[in-house]
């Protein structure tokens, strides 16, 4: 077991190898650059493992949640799908980060012309990766004997909660 984990431990590499890539620190000094008129040092981005790390958690967790609030006296579906959706607006946005990343794409980060709506495409794609994220939860989770209206209803806000997540606190 010791010789497994120094093994394990020796490579050193833990996540993503390579750290972050000038096109992402473009990307991401050129947002703040665009939305908030500021002039990032690069030096102050790194790169985070954290997702790789999170993903695991976060199904674990949602897994746990749901078996306490199913078996826990008092609880109710709506704990359970409250649960789902928050766990979906959290994981599509990643999720859809993660692909903008792997494509190297900083176009998508770009704020359109209203200032009251500033949505981008990358909020954008928050929302649809979310809705997709909540409709596979609630259809094949806490709502699977209900009508698939139901779901989509459901799934709706979560997106639309992560969508307006993405416009007006990132």
């Amino acid at each position: 077991m010791i010789d497994a984990l120094h093994q394990a431990v020796d490579h050193g590499v833990f996540g993503c190898p390579g750290g972050a890539t000038d096109s992402y620190l473009d990307a991401v000094t050129g947002w703040q650059a665009r939305r908030f008129g500021w002039d990032m040092p690069r030096e102050l981005v790194t790169a985070s493992t954290v997702v790789m790390v999170v993903l695991p958690v976060l199904r674990s967790v949602r897994r746990r949640l749901i078996w306490m609030a199913w078996r826990a006296p008092g609880k109710s579906k709506f704990t359970v799908a409250t649960l789902t959706g928050a766990l979906a607006a959290a994981v599509g946005p990643l999720a859809w980060n993660a692909v903008l990343r792997a494509a190297h794409s900083d176009q998508f980060l770009t704020d359109g012309p209203v200032p009251v709506f500033p949505i981008s495409w990358q909020d954008t794609g928050s929302g649809v990766f979310t809705l997709a994220a909540a409709s596979l939860g609630y259809g094949l989770g806490p709502l699977a004997a209900q009508p698939a209206r139901v779901s989509i209803r459901y799934a709706l806000l979560a997106a639309v909660a992560a969508l307006l997540v993405g416009i007006y606190l990132y």
